[in-house]
């Protein structure tokens, strides 16, 4: 996988950045101009298998991310029990990786996988301050030591593919605006150079990040604090060679940027307009809000405050082929989650819709690779499972 997009969609606290140091990279290939709008080609998808953990042991509790290995097999990271769970390419589980502790081999608050391109798997472990990295087979190989800054729901890294090196995604350094965001870079002997600073996303209008906050002072202190609904969607992703995806929460299409100068060279040629919200949907979220802020002694939410739109691309995400993949933003009451695919330069391939609901939508992004696609869904009762999908093409 080339990258995992950098987003604070949903969450209070986001990492942001620090100075950028010198990045070289060739940019392949010439210069695209921005694209009219394409036809559309529609794919289908068809489920290979689906499971939710409890075939062969105890049911998935808190998949925060997964990979695919080239020879189909699995490797979902259970944030709860802080294990690895595998299944092979016909969906029967293997013997899990690692368990919580602080030991080699061991995790205390592991947030995120990545596959190198030599084929091993490094974990974020960010409590013990550390990479971990196995091999192919689950065997524990290393560890690298890299400072604990702090964590977020699910490490969004990737890999600059021509050299190894994971781009570590890295908190905001004492003097750089409050937007900036970068990565510290690291090899694949453990040891960290450079940091490069994330490019600007040219805007879209996007519209104000609005907060609500609940609160309970005293002995029984307690505090939440949440961006409104409908304010947060876009989202970045770099493709490892050279060049960072983005878009805000009022673009309609995705730019592709050059690292590290962030000269725009092409864009997606789907637009994607803002989506109504309508007032059902407004009511639901409005009383889903009011029953979390219940439990605490003050709150400031105003549901006159939520927006009657929300922005048409959800996610931004790239997959092992260097393909773009654009989610687009939900429909109430419409089943299923829809991408756009395009390729490296933007070029509309395909659009598909995977007939379930994502777990963590705005989070983490589907996997594919050729033909197959994996991801993490949830049935109409919240129970997370782990799927395999394969396109077809018209």
């Amino acid at each position: 996988m080339a990258y995992r997009r950098s987003s604070c969609a949903g969450i209070v606290w986001c990492r942001m950045v620090v100075v950028a140091g010198a990045w070289s990279i060739l940019w392949p290939g010439p210069l695209t101009s921005l694209r009219a709008q394409a036809p559309l080609t529609s794919w289908r998808v068809t489920e290979v298998w689906r499971t939710d953990g409890t075939d062969d042991g105890e049911p998935l509790a808190d998949p925060r991310d997964l990979l695919a290995l080239k020879d189909g097999t699995l490797w979902v990271l259970d944030f709860k029990d802080q294990k690895i769970r595998r299944f092979n390419p016909a969906g029967k589980e293997l013997l899990t990786v690692g368990r919580e502790g602080g030991g080699p081999g061991e995790f205390r608050n592991a947030n995120g996988l990545l596959l190198h391109p030599d084929g091993t798997i490094w974990i974020n472990d960010p409590l013990n301050a550390r990479l971990t990295v196995f091999a192919p087979t689950g065997r524990y190989l290393r560890q690298h030591s890299v400072g604990n800054w702090g964590w977020g729901m699910r490490w969004d890294a990737w890999i600059e593919v021509a050299t190894g090196r994971v781009a570590d995604p890295v908190p905001r350094a004492s003097g750089m605006g409050s937007a900036a965001r970068g990565w510290r870079m690291i090899t694949p002997t453990g040891a960290r150079r450079d940091t490069v600073a994330q490019p600007v996303c040219p805007s879209g209008a996007a519209p104000p990040s609005l907060r609500y906050q609940a609160e309970t002072k005293g002995k029984n202190r307690g505090m939440l604090m949440s961006r409104y609904p409908f304010t947060t969607g876009g989202g970045a992703a770099a493709d490892g060679r050279g060049g960072f995806w983005c878009a805000d929460a009022g673009s309609a299409r995705a730019a592709l940027l050059r690292l590290p100068n962030g000269d725009t060279v092409a864009s997606t040629n789907i637009v994607l307009p803002p989506i109504s919200v309508p007032r059902a949907e407004r009511d639901s979220v409005s009383r889903a809000i009011r029953k979390q802020t219940a439990r605490y002694a003050t709150s400031d939410f105003d549901g006159s405050r939520l927006r009657d739109t929300k922005p048409g691309i959800a996610y931004l995400s790239v997959d092992y082929d260097g393909r773009l993949w654009v989610q687009h933003g939900h429909r109430f009451g419409v089943a299923g989650t829809t991408f756009d695919v395009h390729d490296s330069r933007g070029g509309h391939l395909g659009r598909l819709t995977i007939p379930l609901t994502l777990l963590h939508e705005g989070f983490m992004p589907v996997f594919a690779r050729g033909d197959d696609v994996w991801a993490v869904v949830v049935n109409e009762d919240g129970v997370p499972s782990v799927a395999r999908y394969r396109i077809k093409r018209h």
